[in-house]
């Protein structure tokens, strides 16, 4: 819940920057608790959100490793009082209203990262008064970086200012965005991609699925991610054409966006991947979040690969589909030398309400603690069906428990 703030400031710490965080005076956590109004309560919400953190994550990292020096201090400077706790963070910031200066404040900064940071969380925290402020990235001049290192992320305030108009549903900016598509720079039209995604600009797919033909892999994702977005189920043909492509990149995304959009027409292009030692476990994702039970088997197959991720995936995706025919070889990985591959293992036969393996599941979910199997095993386009997996996996294992529970005490 706490992951993105709480890195963010791990990731500048490691700067040789000297921390600015006495310059806050620190505020204990009860009391910051205390201290929050509903706005503040709302902010945390937003920051905390499942739906949100693939996009945090993201930006935390562009902003901890490639960002001047200059540029890591002064972000540095508004983050140092989130170190512990997001409560104490935000009282001591300012409440929900300091927080989105502080950030406001971030646009006008003279780093493109931290700028492009600043339009990110604007969003996230839906900050709808700073629209006009984020627009303006769109028609900054460019400027040389400080650092010819930081040439790559030169425009990246454009990018994420796309995008993040996008997350605030500004229409108003559409046309704008959409001329971004063919701009010189990828992360922008990758960002303008995802812009369009984000407010359902429906009227534009076509036109995000020229991209599909991008020569940046970024971009090429992005334009799959915004059309499973948009529903463009009939541009689903298209997206499948990177399958086409001799190792290609983006495999991946194409899966994804096709099993966001329920394409299950595509599932024998998608299955066309199981034999591929890098997508094998991504199609198999897929596939299961299409519902392909016909594909069971083919994907239990996956379960011997020599690569521990694609047993990894493959075991998840025989437990969405509850493919309880598989249930023993699925029983069987919870002893596989790899111990996320074992957490894997206990997560499907869950998934599937297991009864003969309920007591091996129940102890190797114990074991494995709270990780999540959906932040990191999953792409964020489908982020709202896994978050229903989850819900899933909790149920089954409450029901699980309790008849666990109930045997025992018959004994």
């Amino acid at each position: 819940m706490r992951r993105l703030v709480v890195a963010l400031v791990c990731v500048l710490a490691m700067s040789a920057v000297p921390s600015r965080a006495a310059e806050v005076p620190p505020v204990p956590q009860e009391a910051a608790t205390q201290q929050l109004t509903p706005e503040d309560k709302e902010v945390l919400r937003e920051l905390s959100d499942e739906m949100n953190e693939p996009i945090m994550s993201r930006e935390g990292w562009i902003l901890g490793h490639c960002v001047s020096e200059a540029g890591r201090a002064r972000a540095e400077k508004v983050f140092a009082p989130f170190g512990e706790s997001m409560e104490a963070g935000l009282a001591a910031i300012g409440g929900a209203q300091g927080f989105r200066e502080a950030l406001r404040g971030m646009l006008t900064d003279e780093d493109p990262v931290v700028r492009g940071f600043a339009a990110a969380m604007l969003a996230v925290v839906k900050d709808q008064d700073s629209k006009e402020g984020i627009a303006a990235l769109l028609r900054r001049p460019y400027a040389p970086p400080a650092e010819e290192w930081q040439e790559e992320y030169s425009r990246w305030d454009r990018s994420r200012a796309a995008m993040a108009l996008g997350m605030l549903g500004a229409k108003e900016y559409t046309e704008k965005i959409v001329a971004l598509l063919k701009d010189d720079d990828e992360y922008v039209r990758e960002g303008a991609a995802l812009g369009l995604g984000y407010m359902n600009a429906r009227e534009h797919a076509k036109k995000v699925a020229e991209l599909l033909d991008d020569e940046a892999d970024e971009v090429r994702e992005s334009a799959c991610a915004s059309l499973a977005r948009m529903g463009a189920r009939d541009l689903a043909p298209e997206i499948a054409r990177l399958f086409d492509e001799e190792e290609s990149e983006t495999n991946a995304a194409a899966c994804y966006a096709l099993a966001k959009l329920g394409a299950r027409e595509q599932a024998g292009r998608i299955a066309g991947l199981l034999d591929d030692e890098f997508d094998s476990g991504t199609a198999a994702k897929a596939l299961a979040l299409l519902g392909a039970e016909d594909y069971a088997g083919a994907i239990a197959k996956v379960l011997t690969s020599e690569d521990p991720l694609n047993r990894q995936d493959a075991l998840l995706a025989l437990g969405i589909l509850q493919a309880r025919q598989y249930e023993d070889a699925v029983a069987e990985r919870l002893n596989d030398g790899e111990a996320y591959v074992c957490h894997a293992a206990a997560v499907a036969l869950v998934l599937m309400d297991s009864r003969e393996h309920a007591g091996e599941a129940l102890a190797a979910a114990e074991g494995a603690g709270q990780r999540p199997f959906l932040y990191h095993d999953f792409s964020p386009v489908v982020l709202e069906e896994v978050i229903k997996l989850r819900q899933r996996y909790e149920d089954n294992l409450k029901a699980m428990k309790a008849r666990a529970g109930a045997d025992a005490a018959e004994r």
